[in-house]
């Protein structure tokens, strides 16, 4: 499809676009498919769309929504005219992210609150789960791999990575786990961690917000302290008036910053 769509607080609006440039909004067609979709008992705004973007596909299967009542719908086009469905979910199962697949049999994997995953069937919506029971205990990132006989899934943590492999039916062979050193936990990465205290990644949830986390904060707060007392030295060895107010705040932000605020005020020059 050439369509561009946005999603809004009220329905679905298609945008008409020409070179880059914004030309305004379908009303027509936006209308007809908001109320397809309303209909269908969509309750607006949606919280989550998964689909496949890209036009690096043999075939479009339109897109998954989680309406604000954290209902399941399946939204696609068909000559021009909106087919929306509502997908029965199992008993107390929630939505909380989706893979989709360009698949003649699943439409993709589907995430419930508990991180289960799920095969969806695209003969009847119907969910299949996987024998993968302890993916929240890992990290966010699953890979599968296929060949003519079996399927394997790797499931990747801090410090392993789990391996499973399935047959053409989904039904466990075997799974392996493999554990390794982790970086951190290795001289270079103690040494790193005088200097970075901090990691950002994204959640597992649909949302993928995110996250920022601190390692051991012992090695950072030794490194603030010895900076600050280096910095002092400098200042009493330069014969700095302590009488100054902004040589403690130099030394304040020393020692709540460590390095980065100890390179700061080494920039400017030294308070009289």
């Amino acid at each position: 499809p050439e369509d561009m769509f946005r999603l809004t607080d009220e329905g679905i609006e298609f945008i008409e676009t020409d070179i880059n440039r914004v030309k305004g909004v379908n009303k027509e067609k936006s209308e007809r498919f908001t109320q397809a979709m309303k209909n269908e008992g969509i309750q607006f705004p949606i919280k989550n769309i998964y689909g496949l973007p890209s036009t690096s596909k043999s075939k479009d299967d339109g897109y998954f929504m989680v309406d604000n009542k954290d209902d399941f719908f399946h939204l696609k086009m068909y000559d021009g005219e909106p087919q929306c469905h509502k997908i029965p979910l199992p008993v107390g199962m929630q939505v909380n992210g989706m893979n989709c697949l360009v698949d003649d049999v699943n439409y993709g994997y589907v995430y419930d609150q508990n991180y289960n995953i799920y095969l969806m069937r695209i003969k009847d919506y119907s969910f299949f789960q996987l024998p993968i029971y302890d993916y929240k205990d890992y990290g966010s990132l699953i890979t599968m791999s296929e060949d003519l006989f079996f399927y394997t899934y790797q499931l990747y943590g801090l410090d392993r990575v789990k391996i499973y492999v399935v047959d053409k039916e989904h039904n466990l062979l075997a799974s392996e786990t493999l554990v390794y050193p982790l970086y951190e936990n290795s001289k270079v990465g103690q040494r790193e961690n005088y200097v970075f205290p901090f990691k950002a990644r994204f959640t597992r949830d649909g949302a993928k917000k995110l996250k920022v986390e601190a390692y051991d904060m012992q090695r950072f707060i030794y490194l603030n302290i010895a900076l600050t007392l280096l910095l002092l030295c400098i200042k009493l060895y330069h014969r700095r008036s302590m009488r100054n107010l902004f040589n403690y705040l130099d030394l304040v932000v020393t020692l709540a910053c460590g390095i980065y605020g100890f390179i700061a005020v080494l920039i400017f020059p030294n308070r009289k």
